[in-house]
Parts: structure tokens; sequence; C-alpha cells
């Protein structure tokens, strides 16, 4: 993405600069979620013609951004990004939790939030989220529809999912006198927004990486229902953030929090280790390798290890066992993945059905593994790293029993910010 190639006369970057930006905007326009609002608040019927004059505005500043460099129509540009995001996702997240907190805990939201915010109420009680059943929870009222597989009996999320909104929920819940974990996605929303400014320099590529974080309908219309994958996302960009700046025991303490928030950042793990381990000489790296894995250990133990100390039956059935087909039950097929290909060809009887997808993930990544790490080694920057990991969790992703939309959408993020990002290369060592 970094070559200058020409599409119509107009660099390759500008083109996609638009055509994401008007594709991502037009459908902000017709998705369900705006038309929702508008029957619950009619003044937000006006924010339709506002979107349709911001596409005329970004179209108009993009033309007179092609003719040259100006530092001044670019900004201007940005913030009319800036300013769609909000229309399209903040103020949306923000009008689903009121509509929320004036009917009813299990409406207007994703059934996760539902379960995420009982298993804070469990652990504040003293008691663990993993042996816990949440039919006595806001949870059992959740509209599922039929055919899918409610998770009563299994809490797949890892702690960090319920622990970290937790920190901000004991500061806002005494004052608002309500708490909506969307709060805290909104935030680890907004705090990668400002990180794009900061791991991007070049004004196409940041316009490009903003659209496909920030507009992106297979990611934020997920999120405003309150899917958590910002959470595992904001980990990971500081993890990166902190290696571009050098700081190696502070991104492996960060990579952490992440691997104990979503199983998303397990992948990323082995790339991370290898970008480390092309340091130099070993003499010189060696503190660097042993006091990273010794954070990552220490910070990852600290968060897991007492749940599965209390109860490992419990935690790896509701962790591992029920996302991957190896619990009692299972959770349903879904998605665009290869089992739901396998179940419109009529393999499957039930989305329900038995089937070890966890076999074809683990044998198809350990056989990607060593390409990909051999692709490092050849040449070691952090945009490898990203490349290698959006590469490795496609294959989990693809192969398993559900791969959802805003799994795809956290993958072309990923894979975004690989090719649009300031590129750094092996660590120097200070």
């Amino acid at each position: 993405m970094k070559r200058s190639t020409k599409v119509f006369g107009f660099e390759f970057k500008k083109i996609l600069d638009l055509v994401l930006f008007v594709v991502f905007m037009w459908i902000g326009l017709i998705n369900t979620l705006t038309q929702a609002l508008m029957d619950f608040f009619p003044l937000y019927r006006l924010t339709k013609p506002v979107l349709m004059g911001i596409i005329l505005l970004y179209v108009i500043v993009w033309v007179y951004a092609t003719r040259g460099k100006n530092k001044s129509v670019m900004v201007f540009k940005q913030g009319l990004l800036i300013l769609s995001i909000v229309i399209v996702v903040i103020i949306p997240a923000i009008l689903f939790i009121l509509l929320r907190l004036n009917s009813a805990p299990h409406k207007f939201v994703h059934d996760g939030v539902v379960q995420n915010e009982s298993a804070t109420k469990f652990f504040l009680e003293g008691k663990n989220p993993y042996v816990e059943n949440y039919l006595n929870t806001p949870l059992k009222d959740f509209p599922y529809e039929p055919g899918i597989q409610a998770a009563f009996d299994y809490y797949s999320y890892l702690p960090v999912t319920f622990l970290f909104p937790l920190t901000i929920q004991i500061w806002l819940e005494p004052i608002l006198g309500w708490f909506d974990h969307r709060i805290v996605y909104l935030l680890c929303f907004i705090f990668v927004i400002g990180a794009i400014f900061r791991l991007i320099r070049d004004d196409d590529y940041r316009s490009i990486a903003l659209s496909i974080f920030g507009l992106n309908p297979f990611f934020v219309y997920f999120l405003i229902q309150g899917r958590n994958d910002i959470l595992v996302l904001a980990w990971i960009i500081l993890c990166i953030l902190c290696l571009q700046k050098n700081r190696f025991a502070l991104s492996a303490f960060f990579l952490a929090i992440g691997c104990a928030t979503k199983p998303f950042a397990w992948f990323l793990v082995p790339f991370f280790f290898v970008y480390l381990f092309q340091s130099g000489p070993w003499k010189e790296k060696k503190q660097i390798i042993y006091q990273a894995i010794a954070i990552f250990g220490l910070v990852l133990g600290v968060l897991v290890l007492p749940w599965i100390i209390d109860d490992s039956r419990a935690f790896f059935g509701d962790v591992i066992g029920f996302q991957s087909g190896m619990s009692a039950e299972n959770c349903a097929i879904s998605g665009m993945g290869f089992s739901m290909l396998l179940l419109k060809l009529g393999v499957f009887s039930s989305p329900l059905a038995d089937f070890p997808f966890f076999i074809l993930q683990l044998s198809l990544s350990v056989l990607a593994l060593p390409f990909l790490i051999y692709s490092q080694i050849k040449k070691n920057s952090l945009k490898r790293m990203l490349i290698n990991y959006s590469i490795l969790t496609g294959i989990v992703f693809f192969f398993a029993r559900a791969f959802l939309g805003n799994y795809l959408g956290y993958l072309m993020i990923i894979f975004c910010l690989s090719l649009t990002m300031d590129d750094v290369n092996k660590p120097a060592l200070v």
C-alpha cells in the first residue's frame, strides 16, 4: 500500500480513501440501527441530511486536496471524518444506552453486555462467574432467535472482560446511579481513534485507517450493540505504541492484559516474541526478552490463574469448551466461515451439531506458523508482525464454529493498520 500506484491519474491510496468513506457513510445512512433510532428519536432524522451534506463536502475537499499538499485542507478533511464517526457511532451508542436505561436490562443491547454485567455482579458478591449459572440474571429475558444456544451455563469471556469495566464502574455508578459496559467500550473506541493519529503520519493512510476503524459496518454497528472486540483491540494498540517507542516491558504488560481479555490476542504472542528475539546479538537482547517474558507471564498469571485454581473445569469449559464444541453443549454454527459452508451444504442437520472444528483450527495454524515466523525473521518489523498476526487470526476465525461479522471487522482493522502504520524495523537496543 505504500507504493504510489496510479488509478485514473490519482494515487491508489487517495482513491481508496474516498471510496471507503463514501461507501461506509452510505451504509450508515441506510443501516437498520439508524432506522431504529429515527423511530425512537424523531430529531435523529436530521442526521440523514447532515450525513449527506458531509459526504458531499468530503468529496469537494478531497478533490481540492488532490491538487496539492495543503495541511489545513487535510486537517479539515480528517475533521469531517471525526465528525462522521461521532454521528454514525458515538451518538447512536449513547442513544441506545439511554433506550436501554429507560426500558429493561435485556433490551437494546447485545447479550454479551448483559452477561458481562452479571459476571461483574457475581464477582462483587464474591462468586466465581465461571461457576455460576446465568438463568437468574437479566440474560434469561434476552430475546434469542430460534436455534441459538443461549450460554446460561457458560461464561465464555476471559477475566479482564468483566474486571476492566469494573475499574470505571466503581467511579461512575455512584454518580450516575446506573452503569452500562458500553461506556467503557466507547472510551476505548475514542482512545483508538487518538492512537491512529500517533501510529500513522501519512494523511491519506490515516484517513483510510480512520474509515476502516471508525466507520466500518463490520465493526462499529456491532460495537454500538455491545460486542467487546474493542477491549482487546485497545490493549493491542497500546502494545504497538509501546513497541514503537522501544518500551518492551510495558508492551509485554499490555499484551498480557489483552491475552486475559479475549483469545484474539493469543495469536499475536509468537510474533511479538519473534520481534523481540530479532533485536540483535543474544548478549544484548537477552535482558529485553527475559524481562518481557517475566512481565508477560506474571501479569497473565495474576489475571487468569485464580480462576483456574478455583475451578479449572469450569474455567476451561466456559472459555474454550463451549466455543470450540468440546463441552456438553455447543455454541451455534453461525457467520460466514467454513462451518457455515458445511451447514449450507447439508453436512450438518443442525447449527448445534457436534464437529471438532478446533482440530482444523489447531492443525492449520500449526502448519502456517513456521512459514509466518520465517517471513518475520527474514524481514522483522512491526508491520510484518501485524500482517502475520492477521493471517494466523484469519485462519483460526475462518475454521471456527462461528466466524461472525465483527470478527471480519476486527481482521480488517488489524490488516489495515499493518499496511498503513509507520514502519519500525527490528527494535533498536538502548
